[in-house]
């Protein structure tokens, strides 16, 4: 899991999730952070997420455990 959207180019995970795709890795799941965090998601001393930006991967994690029905009864 790698949540460092301020740091890491978009073009790396993507890369890292294409080649999942071309390995016929089905359950390897890629949450694309850059797309849902900004700059105010962050503390600006130490770069680590603040409350919104847990806030908003958890609630992009819940999203796509549902989708996927990663949890089933």
């Amino acid at each position: 899991m790698h949540l460092d959207g301020r740091y890491t180019r978009p073009e790396l995970i993507r890369t890292f999730e294409a080649e999942a795709k071309k390995n016929g890795d089905g359950h390897l799941f890629f949450l694309h952070a850059d797309e849902l965090l900004s700059a105010r998601d962050y503390y600006p001393i130490d770069g680590h997420l603040n409350a919104s930006g847990h806030a908003k991967i958890s609630a992009a994690l819940v999203k796509m455990i549902r989708e996927k029905a990663l949890i089933t009864d």
